[in-house]
C-alpha cells in the first residue's frame, strides 16, 4: 500500500522553482523553464526550456524503471538518474540515455 506523502514534503514542492523566466526582464523572456518535481525525494522529474522562437526542449528523468505518474518509485529509488529522455524542440522522439552504476 503506498502511503500518502506527508504535508512538510508537500509545503517543500511548494518552495521549489516551478518557473523560471530567463531575460532581460520578467515580462519578455527570452527562456521560460518549466520544473516539475517527485513528491518522495523532490527529485527533478521533468524540465522544460520554451522559447518563442524554437519551441520546447523537454527533458524527462526517472530514478527507477517504472515510476508512478507523479515520478514517484515504490521503494527502489536509491537516488541515482536511472534514464534520461531529451526531446528537442521540434522532435517527434526523444533521445534516451539510459544508466548503470557499480
Amino acid at each position: 500500500m503506498t502511503s500518502l506523502p506527508s504535508l512538510r514534503a508537500l509545503d517543500r514542492i511548494r518552495q521549489t522553482i516551478q518557473t523560471l523566466k530567463l531575460g532581460p526582464n520578467q515580462n519578455s523572456p527570452v527562456v521560460t523553464e518549466g520544473w516539475t518535481y517527485n513528491v518522495r525525494r523532490m527529485q527533478p522529474v521533468s524540465i522544460t526550456a520554451a522559447t518563442a522562437i524554437s519551441g520546447t526542449l523537454t527533458i524527462a528523468n526517472a530514478y527507477c524503471a517504472s515510476p508512478d505518474g507523479n515520478g514517484d518509485c515504490a521503494g527502489n529509488n536509491n537516488g541515482n538518474l536511472w534514464r534520461e529522455s531529451i526531446t528537442p524542440p521540434g522532435a517527434s522522439t526523444a533521445f534516451v540515455q539510459n544508466f548503470t552504476y557499480l
